[in-house]
C-alpha cells in the first residue's frame, strides 16, 4: 500500500489542491509544504513577472520575458506557461 504523501494528508488525500496556482502568481513557493522543484520555481517566476508588468502598465510584455501576443478572433493564440513558455495556436 502507498504511503500518503504530506501535503494529502492535509488535504483530505486528494492530490489535487485548490488554489495552488496561487503560490505560482505571487511567487510563494517557498511557503508552501509541498516539495517544488527548479522547474516549479522557474515557472513560478516567469508567472509572477507577466503578472506583475500587466499590473504595472496594463500589458503583461517586458524586455525580459517571451512575448505575449493579444488574443484576436483571427489569431486564436494562446500562452502557454510551462518550462518554456510559448504561444501556441488554439
Amino acid at each position: 500500500m502507498r504511503e500518503e504523501a504530506s501535503h494529502e494528508k492535509q488535504n483530505n488525500g486528494s492530490r489535487y489542491i485548490i488554489s495552488s496556482d496561487l503560490w505560482y502568481i505571487f511567487n510563494t513557493l517557498n511557503r508552501s509544504w509541498r516539495p517544488f522543484t527548479k522547474d516549479d520555481e522557474y515557472l513560478a517566476s516567469e508567472i509572477s513577472a507577466y503578472l506583475s508588468a500587466f499590473a504595472k502598465k496594463g500589458n503583461p510584455n517586458s524586455s525580459s520575458l517571451p512575448a505575449w501576443n493579444p488574443y484576436k478572433p483571427n489569431e486564436k493564440y494562446i500562452q502557454v506557461f510551462d518550462v518554456s513558455n510559448r504561444m501556441e495556436d488554439e
